[in-house]
């Protein structure tokens, strides 16, 4: 189960990711990122 905290951390991240480098595809940072967490 994906707790409150881990779902807010990976939105914020997303928005991050996002905003900081348009350019990048954000999902495949997103996507790398939740294979750091797992």
């Amino acid at each position: 189960m994906i707790n409150m905290s881990e779902m807010i951390n990976l939105v914020l991240i997303f928005m991050i990711t996002s905003f900081v480098s348009q350019k990048w595809s954000a999902k495949v940072a997103l996507f790398v990122f939740s294979f750091i967490i797992l």
